[in-house]
């Protein structure tokens, strides 16, 4: 998957998230959560209009 769009990457509490918005409009979202000890990653994807 190459690098494509901006990338944007902040810190939210006890969430790390990562904004990609590619060339064709679509944004993805991956965000991490690190609560009990298990690791979920995420997925957002939508269409910006």
């Amino acid at each position: 998957m190459s690098k494509v769009g901006v990338e944007d990457e902040g810190m939210e509490s006890r969430y790390r998230y990562k904004v990609r918005t590619t060339s064709n409009g679509m944004e993805l979202i991956f965000r991490w959560s690190n609560i009990g000890g298990a690791k979920m990653a995420i997925i957002f994807i939508h269409l910006r209009r």
